[in-house]
């Protein structure tokens, strides 16, 4: 349509007139182009617009305006590159490690906090995409690879930890998870993975853990020694009987003697088995560790190779100790036989003592260690070392790298130092020797100690003293009945708690002393005692269990019980004990 040009409005050359022409068109392209522009960029807000008026005067006076709004996709291009970056920096800038791996196996992203995890830059993981595998710990390698395969296929995100090797060579736990990406239209993206540091926690998690199972274990070694001790009370108790019937050119005799050498051999492991489940220190006494342990070495060299050379710290009377000597020579005994089995006889050990402080922040010392003064004995030998799985397991009951069934003087040692509130460490190298450091509270002014009373004589036995057994084993009821009938003792039983109170409630009864098992069925020994004294205010009370003095035996000593007796015992030791009760 050709358009009519108003009187009012000047006529145009005919140049300008084409020009016009030339806008309009150019100006529906345009439009149209940003029809598609505005549906590409819905969402994004606010917009940026600037307007161009184009006047064109059509037949009729009508005009017609066209806005072309050119700068609009330089906006959306702006928020774009915006939105980028703040992502990127959240990216950057997270402490974890994050990445998004292709489908090709190349890396789309990864975040620059891999260098502090890993020691590796970013640019080493973009240039060999394998690097990521490499550096993950052999033995935890096939699970890692698994999870990948497994993440792919179900899209779920399953955290899995495993370690890698860091570029220094050190080990790190990554708690690490992972999930597969896809667009709208279902198509394979790749994986979007996270990488968190977790070394440290890992390490308090494992340190429990193993303080648990050791717990555990230990709690385990005391019952079975308990149940031990008792079968053990049983065959030393009629072994002495017999012993007595028999004359001593008798062919038993011999046996007999066989038979107890057993026994005692027994003991001494349920001995060890007790210390390791922290059984008790039931000879506590004040101990200059200097020369406790210059007494102590000669005891223990002869069943060393001669080939050993032990070099012991000169004396000095300022590191006192409060401890159990028999147990700490069980400890001594336990250290200088590993280390002497570690050289195979031949070889040199070095036993040193210094007083530390726990209070100063030296990381060479354990941190369980209580601020206060300790004594630190130091036990370093030169033979063949052991690596970290080894050392790990060093205090496990029976673990040993050599024989077969050997290994818990070492689960003892531990448990006995645990007990004397202290702590035993290992330090070792493989081929370069071990050092077992053991700390114990220092006693800062030596304890007087009381002298022993050598004017008391016992009480002479006299045939009308009542003995009152309180014990739940029937066979160990029987042997202590037939020890205490041969010293001359009438006698009254109780298998249980109950019986106990009846018999002791029951005014006819004579009783002098009573024999009680800490393990009673119905009411434990610790409750029985109390309820007993109040019934029976002057009774006597000897204190035996399988267990070794610790609570709740150590609770009825301290409530007032005269002795304590642990079985297996012998009749010449209970008779000991019951004169020592009476004589009280």
């Amino acid at each position: 349509m050709t358009p009519i040009i108003k009187k009012s409005t000047p006529m145009l050359p005919r140049t300008r007139y084409y020009i016009m022409i030339l806008y309009t068109l150019m100006g529906m392209i345009i439009l149209c182009s940003l029809s598609f522009i505005q549906k590409f960029s819905a969402g994004f807000n606010p917009y940026i617009l600037k307007g161009y008026v184009i006047p064109l005067i059509f037949g009729g006076g009508s005009g017609l305006t066209i806005g072309i709004y050119i700068s609009r996709h330089k906006a959306v291009e702006a928020i774009l590159r915006e939105s980028e970056s703040r992502f990127r920096t959240i990216a950057d800038y997270t402490h974890d490690w994050e990445y998004w791996l292709k489908p090709d196996g190349s890396f789309e992203y990864i975040s620059p906090s891999c260098e502090r995890i890993t020691g590796y830059r970013p640019q080493a993981f973009f240039k060999r995409p394998e690097l990521f595998t490499e550096i993950v710990h052999p033995k935890d390698l096939p699970n890692f690879k698994q999870h990948l395969q497994t993440e792919k296929d179900i899209n779920e995100p399953v955290p899995i930890h495993f370690r890698i090797i860091t570029q220094g060579g050190k080990q790190r736990w990554i708690s690490h998870s992972c999930r597969s990406v896809y667009n709208e239209n279902g198509k394979y993206l790749g994986q979007r993975g996270s990488n968190r540091d977790v070394t440290e926690s890992k390490k308090l998690q494992i340190k429990q853990f193993k303080q648990q199972r050791m717990e555990s274990i230990a709690t385990l070694a005391g019952g079975v020694a308990h149940q031990f001790n008792n079968a053990l009370a049983v065959i030393t108790g009629n072994m002495d009987l017999m012993q007595e019937d028999i004359s001593p050119n008798d062919a038993v005799e011999h046996y007999t003697h066989e038979i107890k050498e057993a026994t005692d051999r027994m003991t001494r492991l349920t001995a060890q088995l007790l210390a390791y489940a922290r059984g008790g220190k039931y000879r506590v006494q004040d101990i200059e560790l200097n020369g406790f342990i210059t007494e102590t070495v000669p005891i223990i060299r002869h069943k060393l190779s001669e080939n050993l050379e032990i070099h012991t710290p000169p004396q000095s009377g300022d590191l006192t100790i409060h401890g159990d000597p028999i147990q700490l020579q069980m400890v001594l005994s336990a250290v200088l036989t590993n280390a002497h089995e570690a050289m195979d006889g031949h070889g040199k050990i070095y036993i040193a003592c210094e007083k530390i402080n726990a209070g100063t922040k030296d990381k060479a010392l354990p941190v369980e260690l209580s601020p206060g003064e300790y004594v630190c004995l130091s036990i370093a030998d030169n033979g063949k070392g052991m690596d970290e799985e080894t050392r790990e397991r060093i205090f496990e009951p029976f673990f040993t790298t050599r024989f077969e069934g050997r290994g818990l003087g070492m689960a003892a040692a531990f448990g006995i130092i645990t007990n004397h509130n202290g702590t035993i460490k290992v330090a070792s190298q493989k081929n370069k020797g071990s050092t077992v450091s053991i700390f114990i509270p220092l006693v800062p002014h030596e304890a007087e100690s009381t002298p022993p009373n050598a004017a008391s004589k016992p009480t002479e036995i006299a045939p009308h003293h009542t003995i009152l057994i309180i014990e739940d084993e029937e066979s160990v009821m029987i042997v202590c009945r037939q020890m205490l009938q041969r010293m001359g003792y009438h006698i009254l039983e109780a298998d249980t708690g109950e019986k106990a109170l009846a018999l002791a409630g029951d005014a006819d009864n004579k009783m002098d002393l009573a024999l009680l098992d800490v393990m009673i069925p119905d009411i434990q020994g610790d409750l029985l005692y109390p309820r007993l004294k109040k019934l029976r205010p002057e009774l006597k009370v000897l204190v035996t269990s399988g267990y070794s003095l610790d609570s709740p035996a150590r609770d009825i000593i301290r409530a007032g019980a005269e002795a304590f007796l642990q079985k297996p015992f012998t009749t010449a030791a209970l008779a000991h004990k019951i004169k020592i009760c009476l004589d009280q």
